[in-house]
């Protein structure tokens, strides 16, 4: 779903076995109650402002979950196979970021809370994990 502007997600999005693609030209916000996952297949988020997400919000997939922003991400809790971070601005996690192999790339500061097997990671800023 393309969606001009900002577009919140309060609700469980279940893609079943298909990839699920969320694009705003605005910011993303998941609330606490805000999840979007599926199995064997992607689940993308990818806005020209901010990815939000409250603590209890959920991203999960067996394979891949790319978030995009072009500034600031708050990443919730997110499982997933692989999992990409790229901003424009900082990365920070109100909850823990779970993966076998993490991507973190990002213009500013870093400082997120992960349990993963690989990270590879690039920073404008500081670039602070822990577990």
């Amino acid at each position: 779903a393309t969606t001009p502007g900002n577009l919140d997600v309060s609700a469980l999005i279940d893609g079943g076995s298909g990839a699920v693609s969320l694009v705003a030209t605005g910011s993303i916000t998941l609330s606490a109650t805000g999840a979007v996952v599926t199995q064997g297949a992607s689940v993308e988020l990818r806005a020209g402002d901010d990815v939000t997400m409250d603590a209890a919000a959920r991203l999960a997939s067996d394979d891949v979950v790319r978030v995009q922003a072009g500034d600031a991400i708050v990443a919730g809790t997110v499982d997933a196979g692989t999992a990409s971070l790229v901003a424009g601005g900082a990365i920070s996690s109100a909850g823990t970021v779970t993966a076998s192999a993490l991507h973190v790339q990002a213009g500013g500061d870093v400082a997120l809370t992960v349990e993963a097997g690989t990270v590879a990671g690039v920073a404008g800023g500081t670039l602070t994990l822990s577990t």
